[in-house]
């Protein structure tokens, strides 16, 4: 737009060619950029309305969103927002907001809501009752009737486990039509028994002795157990001889006569050694017997013994026997004489039988009343008074005889460690023999110290000379042709040597045909020249002798080849085309038909086959045939590829190869 003309009312842009798009129609829009103050026609928006509304939104300024109702949202007016395409299942009105009225649903709300939907509300789309079902129907449209055993709104109770017949439960009220089952009243047969009653119709009476008169109302069970002297489902059972109480579950008290006991109570006649009323206390202690009126024997200790028996437990010091009766046994003392006397009692006659103690005094080794302490470590015999050897390990030896129990000191040895270690052998109990590196196998008797022989080294002559040394103080090198430079420790001779040399002290070169470590290898029969065969390495530095390849001339030719660098064919002739390496002649032989050594001539006239041994058959004319088959050409008389078969006598003659027959 040129900028001295002014669009008119109505239009803006350039050369003002839109048009103003605003909600009141009377507003004038913005010139240059179309806005309008009022907001956008229906059907349009954006800063200047020129866009129109995306699909599913419609009028002033696109505000609107289209109905859900619509069958096609593509097809909802920009403008009114009316479902051009018309309205899907369970929508009325030109814009399809209105749902379909009560009790209709589906396309154009042409369907009835199902006569069983509560209140007759039904989802205005797929009839679904949203509302639930009226009694005894179900499903989403409540179509279905209820299923066995479930009755109501929308079948949602549980008919009662107490109709006699869950076919005959009323799927509308619950009502059980057949009756109720045993231990069961109402309508609906969901009221138990009576207390006190059950069975068919609550006619029976529970048992008496079921706990507080409570019992099960389907089959009398007294649910609550039993009153004390009773057992069994419905408490119709006394408790055994051996038991008593709720459930008969406490144990007659083994003080019982014969295990038996009032049911009720447990109350009984008592077995010697118990009393109470139910025989359950032990008499008390010093008495046994019937009633618990006897007393146990004075020897007993605590003056306590069997309640039935008498008999002691155990016995006070001194004594012994089932009554306690008995004075303890010589060497034996204290409560029912189970103590050993000490041995280290001088006079087992005088060891007390109450007390243990020696009143004969000590043996050797022992202290105490008893004698039953050992002497203090360091001493021993009679009294403690001798002092241990100080060559005992630990300054510790027997309490006794004073022998070292643990051992002597390193360099000692004998029961009292009272012995130096021999010349050839050091340590504790002189266990560890000298090194044989010490001079003369002598070694100092407590840390095994000495003078080395030659090839030894350390404070103990225990170490070997280092690699490439030997002799007095291992201070000699060895030969540098030794292989690892490695020697005997002692003499210096070498154990192996390195390549190209031999002797005891590898100082002599390999001699010729011989090579590597120690000359213990043998130069190759390939060489072409043996003095020229490398000592260090066997490499034939002449170069390979016919038949021979690679560094040391050890590689035979290729198969099929032979003779100087293996330059030669094997001839055609040889069997398996295999010759040798070194002058062709063929190893396997020759093909048939051939001989020679190198099978270069072939079978005279007269032989053929494998190295032309074979001889042609005598029916060949003039003796020859082909000397690889010995097929031919035959001789009167003769047939057979080789002629080797006569005519029959029988057949025409032949002449001069023409057949005569009459």
């Amino acid at each position: 737009m040129s900028s001295d003309k002014i669009c008119g009312d109505g239009s803006f842009g350039l050369n003002c060619a839109l048009q103003c798009r605003c909600y009141n129609k009377s507003e004038t829009c913005d010139k240059v950029t179309g806005r309008c103050s009022s907001g956008c026609a229906a059907g349009f928006t954006g800063d200047d309305c020129q866009t129109q509304c995306t699909q599913g939104f419609y009028g002033e300024s696109c505000k609107y969103t289209c109905s859900v109702g619509c069958r096609d949202q593509k097809k909802c007016s920009p403008v009114t927002g009316f479902c051009e395409g018309g309205c899907g299942h369970g929508w009325l009105g030109d814009k399809c907001t209105e749902k379909c009225p009560n009790g209709t649903f589906g396309d154009r709300c042409s369907s009835q809501c199902n006569s069983n939907c509560d209140s007759g509300v039904c989802n205005n789309v797929n009839g679904e009752c949203s509302q639930g079902c009226v009694p005894g129907f179900q499903g989403s449209q409540c179509d279905q009737e209820c299923t066995q055993g479930f009755y109501g709104e929308s079948c949602k109770y549980t008919c009662s486990v107490g109709c006699r017949d869950q076919k005959r439960c009323s799927p509308v009220t619950g009502f059980c039509e057949g009756g109720c089952g045993h231990g069961w009243l109402g309508d609906k047969c969901t009221e138990k028994c009576p207390n006190g009653t059950f069975g068919d119709r609550c006619s029976s009476q529970c048992n008496i002795n079921c706990d507080s008169g409570v019992c099960n109302n389907v089959n009398g069970e007294c649910s609550q157990g039993c009153v004390p002297g009773f057992q069994g489902s419905q408490c119709d059972q006394a408790c055994t001889n051996e038991t008593y109480g709720l459930g008969c579950r406490e144990n007659c008290s083994e003080g019982c006569l014969d295990g038996g006991c009032s049911g009720t109570d447990g109350t009984c006649q008592c077995r010697d050694g118990w009393r109470g009323d139910r025989c359950h206390l032990d008499c008390e202690p010093g008495f046994y017997g019937p009633g618990c009126a006897v007393s146990c024997s004075p020897n007993c200790a605590g003056t306590r013994c069997g309640r039935s028996t008498g008999l002691c437990s155990s016995c006070q010091s001194g004594w012994a026997g089932e009554t306690c009766q008995q004075e303890c046994t010589q060497g034996f003392y204290g409560e029912s004489c189970k103590y050993i006397c000490s041995v280290g009692c001088k006079d087992q006659k005088r060891c007390s039988p109450v007390t243990g103690f020696c009143e004969g005094g000590c043996e050797h080794g022992w202290l105490g009343d008893k004698c039953t302490e050992k002497c203090p470590n360091g001493t021993f015999g009679d009294r403690c008074s001798s002092q241990c050897n100080s060559n005992c390990d630990s300054g510790v030896c027997n309490n006794v005889n004073g022998e070292c129990s643990q051992g002597c000191v390193p360099g000692f040895q004998g029961s009292q460690c009272d012995q130096a270690c021999t010349n050839e052998t050091y340590g504790l109990v002189c266990s560890e023999n000298c090194s044989e590196g010490c001079l003369d196998g002598e070694c100092n008797g407590t840390d095994g110290t000495c003078q080395c022989r030659d090839g030894w080294r350390g404070d103990r002559c225990h170490i070997d000379c280092e690699p490439g040394f030997y002799g007095p103080g291992c201070a000699v090198s060895c030969s540098p042709n030794c292989a690892g430079t490695r020697c005997g420790r002692s003499t210096g001779l070498c154990f192996s040597c390195q390549s190209g040399w031999t002797g005891e002290t590898c100082q002599q070169e390999c001699t010729q045909g011989f090579y590597g470590e120690s000359c213990k290898y043998t130069c190759s029969v390939g060489c072409r020249d043996q003095k020229r065969c490398s000592p260090v390495t066997g490499f034939c530095e002449g170069g390979c002798g016919h038949g021979w390849l690679g560094d040391k001339c050890t590689e035979k030719c290729p198969n099929g080849t032979f003779g100087d660098r293996c330059s030669s064919q094997c001839n055609s002739n040889c069997d398996s085309g295999v010759c040798s390496n070194v002058n062709g002649e063929c190893s396997l032989g020759c093909v048939p038909g051939f001989q020679g050594s190198q099978c270069d001539q072939a079978c005279t006239n007269e032989t053929y086959g494998l190295g032309c041994r074979e001889n042609c058959s005598e029916g060949c004319l003039d003796g020859e045939c082909n000397g690889t088959d010995g097929t031919c050409q035959c001789r009167d008389g003769w047939r057979g590829d080789m002629c080797h078969l006569v005519t029959p006598a029988k057949q025409c003659p032949v002449t001069s190869g023409v057949i005569e027959c009459a």
